[in-house]
């Protein structure tokens, strides 16, 4: 009797690190602001606050994606004060948008390099509550209108970028992927099916399903359409793609989309390698330093492919072979070794930490789409990133030595990909799923399946 009700007096055991889950995310959150700087009479967040010189737009490294953290946090927490910093984030794009040179080059559409992840920033802004009466919040309205005004006026934008090519539309002569390419401007566009304006959007999705290289055991698109990169994971190729069409297929009821979807299923089911109790991802070809190469996180490994094979799941395209292949990866994850140094042969990634590529992606897909099954490596990650933080002040931030393509050298960075936004928003997705709030925050390639 006394033992029952101890029970039910005594709080989760996990009740405590879901609270420090989230204080680790504000002290994110306050280092984030503590970098804030005075640009073009706005305030805004630089990209790495060891180089505070460079502000971007995007929703990767610049001010859109610190706007979807700061708005994560005020729904996680209540506190205005992240929601003034959303706030100031997005009267600074909106202005710097009214350029129409703001973002310009190949990337320019793609939603992590251009104009389709501030499209995710507003649509992030537009679902805050203000308070308990939020229609007759006065506040409230305001942020909204503001919001769904850009929401408008970058739809407009994007729909007038698309460029019409034998029947398909393209956005970008280059980058078909997810990351910097078509299949993220379509991802991002896709939500407006039945909506007028959506044919250049489902033509965009159909080009991509019809201009892909075939193998015998399924299809792939290469990264760039002018290089011979096959990455067939998440970030640049056949995985984040196939993501795309899945969901492209959904909105629009479109055999074909959901034929090139099934193919790019098959694809990455064949290219799966088993050994000594793993199921890896090849990194790609033909590059020799990618030979025998695998990664677990987001962008090049098995983290992101299982935000693939969960929305085959969902949209019911080769339920089978997505369900089967998941299991193995989230077994092949189980056994990892993280989050101390992977089990060969999975390598270290270039940046160890991050969303991109190191331990934050992994706690972010796994918080979304297996959050029970993998809760004892979500709680070991966590407690990786909290050990590895630097504090200071009640802040919290991870510095990275940053590989060549990144430019070298020690950084501090500030965004979503490489750091203290993206790993914010990791640790946001974990305390939901750990307290069982409703999600935080919407990204159109994060999946759950809770």
């Amino acid at each position: 009797m006394l033992s029952t009700l101890f029970s039910l007096l005594t709080p989760p055991a996990h009740a405590t690190d879901a609270d420090a889950v989230l204080a680790l995310a504000q002290d994110a959150g306050r280092w984030i602001s503590a970098q804030a700087i005075d640009v073009d009479g706005g305030r805004a967040w630089p990209d790495d606050a060891l180089a505070p010189d460079a502000v971007s737009l995007d929703l990767g490294n610049g001010v859109a994606g610190k706007i979807v953290f700061f708005v994560a946090l005020y729904n996680a927490t209540g506190n205005r004060k992240y929601l003034d910093e959303a706030i100031a984030g997005g009267d600074y794009l909106r202005r710097q948008l009214e350029a129409p040179d703001a973002f310009s080059g190949e990337r320019r559409a793609g939603l992590y390099s251009g104009l389709s992840g501030a499209l995710v920033a507003f649509r992030n802004l537009a679902t805050v509550n203000t308070g308990e009466d939020g229609e007759t919040d006065m506040r409230h309205a305001l942020i909204r209108a503001q919001a769904l005004a850009a929401i408008e006026s970058i739809e407009h934008r994007l729909l007038n970028w698309a460029v019409a090519d034998g029947g398909g539309v393209y956005w970008s002569r280059t980058f078909n992927d997810l990351l910097f390419g078509d299949a993220g401007t379509v991802l991002a566009l896709s939500g407006r099916a039945g909506e007028p304006g959506t044919t250049p959007v489902k033509s965009g999705a159909l080009r991509l399903g019809e201009r892909m290289a075939r193998a015998d055991e399924g299809a792939y698109w290469l990264f760039r359409r002018d290089k011979e990169f096959n990455l067939p994971n998440f970030s640049h190729g056949a995985a984040g793609i196939t993501y795309v069409l899945a969901t492209a297929a959904a909105a629009w009821d479109e055999p074909r989309i959901a034929n090139a979807a099934a193919a790019g299923a098959d694809y990455l089911a064949s290219i799966a390698e088993r050994r000594s109790g793993l199921t890896l991802m090849p990194y790609g070809w033909p590059a020799e330093n990618w030979d025998g190469l695998y990664e677990f996180g987001w962008a090049h490994g098995i983290a992101g492919d299982l935000l693939t094979l969960t929305r085959l799941e969902q949209s019911g395209i080769r339920i089978d072979t997505a369900v089967a292949l998941k299991r193995e990866l989230l077994a092949t994850l189980s056994k990892s070794g993280l989050p101390g140094e992977p089990a060969p042969p999975l390598a270290e990634p270039s940046t160890p930490h991050d969303l991109r590529f190191g331990r934050a992606g992994v706690l972010y897909v796994l918080s979304a789409v297996d959050p029970e099954g993998s809760a004892e490596l979500c709680e070991a990650l966590w407690q990786y990133l909290d050990a590895h933080a630097v504090r200071s002040n009640g802040t919290a931030y991870w510095p990275l030595e940053a590989p060549a393509f990144m430019g070298g050298g020690r950084q501090a960075q500030t965004g979503i990909l490489h750091g203290a936004a993206g790993i914010g928003l990791a640790l946001l997705e974990y305390h939901a799923a750990m307290s069982g709030s409703a999600p935080y925050f919407e990204m159109p390639d994060l999946p759950r399946s809770r």
